[in-house]
């Protein structure tokens, strides 16, 4: 077995051969100054991806706040609205209200018949992020085309309308 030493400003490096193979040991020292390099580089990382973090979180402002409202056919989807009616013959539609207003609100709704006030539903209390469905049915007893069904949604104790939605029905004899 050998040793070959070379010297290197701040650390000594020893070639160690024997047995068919060689490696390199560094003294203590070196060693020490190594790991020191590496967890400050994993400081430095770690202290530039807070404040990336940081700067996004300052920048994104508060979350939106906004009501979600909306209406589906009978089934509880997008597909079959009731379009077409006979006079006096009943339809139904689920109503949906998803507060994501971040704060605990009561809302009502008032659902219109070709401009006449036909039912209010409320008031209906939602915690922030819950969901709210309600079966409401209808009637139409004139026939006519594209007559018109308004939902008008409301937080509680405004008059002003949040959100509306309609539907244009085509009534037969």
């Amino acid at each position: 077995m050998s040793i070959n030493c070379t010297k290197v400003p701040g650390r000594t490096i020893a070639r160690t051969r024997g047995l068919g193979y060689s490696y390199l040991k560094m003294d203590k020292r070196a060693e020490a100054k190594a790991l020191q390099r590496l967890f400050t580089a994993i400081l430095v990382l770690a202290t530039v991806g807070a404040l990336a973090v940081l700067i996004y979180n300052i920048t994104a402002g508060p979350p939106e706040t906004l009501t979600e409202f909306y209406i589906l056919d009978g089934e509880g989807r997008t597909a079959d609205y009731p379009f077409q009616l006979k006079a006096g013959e009943e339809a139904s539609l689920t109503l949906g209200i998803i507060n994501r207003e971040q704060a605990t609100l009561s809302y009502r709704v008032e659902i219109n018949i070709n401009g006449a006030p036909e039912d209010i539903l409320g008031p209906i209390t939602l915690a922030a992020d819950e969901k709210h469905e309600q079966q409401v049915t209808f009637t139409l007893e004139n026939p006519g085309q594209q007559q018109r069904i308004d939902f008008f949604l409301y937080k509680q104790g405004q008059d002003e309308v949040l959100e509306s939605l309609y539907l244009l029905v085509n009534v037969t004899e």
